[in-house]
């Protein structure tokens, strides 16, 4: 520039010749295009810092096109799925989901084409190469090649742990509550306290006291079932000092007033 800023130009020149052919001078011109440099620059920049994040990301990312076929996915998500980079190809939502899981993935993929993002994230059980499974929380958003909608790029995250877990807690519960519905011992959750709250009772408790359902029984004080009320001063003042009581005979009364003796034993459970 006349101010002695450099700018980046094309250069394009043309030979001009005589009437004899020979050259005699050049037709040229300069076009500035140094917006056009920093444009491809800072896009080149873009996709180097994208390609960075695609492969080196802990979080398993993957293309895949609308039917469901796999054009690309990071190592992580290989590595989830028990795969190699040469056998992407062969991957297909297809081949990953049940019949059940599958539609989802189909719902998903529809929306995504319609609102270019996914609302929320999905859990989905994947069928690994080996046949294992594993679960992922998974979300996509829509890909654009030459201005057109072409395929959907998602992000899933192994939460194999965690459906394990929640599933062995359920079963746990399940177990517990089988348990407790079926054993002849009255079994109860109550607040400590001077008056005290029931929680839960399973079905011999409830019969045990006279009740017609559990829902009345759980209605009513846990003080109201002692006959003497010093007896359920004495018993919540063991429970705060020792965090249990084990075997403790206690003069209870049923519903019908009727008093009858209970060896009683209990833990308190602290809040977590």
């Amino acid at each position: 520039e006349k101010d002695g800023t450099y700018y980046i130009g094309e250069f394009n020149a043309t030979v001009i010749k005589d009437a004899q052919g020979k050259p005699k001078a050049f037709l040229a011109s300069i076009r500035d295009i140094s917006k056009k440099k920093k444009v491809e620059e800072a896009l080149k920049q873009s996709e180097i810092r994208y390609k960075s994040l695609f492969d080196l990301s802990l979080l398993c990312i993957y293309i895949h096109d609308f039917e469901g076929k796999f054009l690309d996915a990071n190592d992580a998500a290989l590595d989830i799925l028990g795969y190699k980079r040469e056998e992407i190809p062969n991957i297909n939502l297809a081949t990953l989901l049940d019949v059940d899981q599958l539609s989802k993935a189909y719902r998903m993929i529809e929306e995504i084409k319609n609102i270019g993002f996914q609302k929320e994230a999905v859990e989905y059980r994947l069928l690994r190469k080996d046949g294992d499974f594993v679960w992922v929380e998974a979300e996509g958003t829509l890909l654009h090649k030459n201005g057109k909608p072409f395929a959907i790029q998602g992000i899933a995250r192994d939460i194999t742990k965690r459906v394990i877990t929640l599933e062995a807690l359920r079963q746990s519960e399940q177990k517990y509550k089988t348990l407790t519905e079926n054993v002849n011992v009255g079994i109860y959750r109550n607040t400590i306290g001077p008056t005290g709250e029931f929680i839960e009772a399973n079905p011999a408790i409830v019969k045990m006291f006279g009740h017609e359902s559990k829902d009345a029984f759980l209605a009513i004080d846990v003080a109201d079932l002692y006959q003497n009320p010093d007896d359920r001063k004495k018993f919540n003042e063991k429970m705060l000092v020792y965090g249990y009581v084990k075997d403790e005979i206690l003069l209870l009364k049923k519903k019908n007033g009727s008093p009858f003796f209970a060896s009683v034993s209990a833990v308190a459970v602290k809040d977590e």
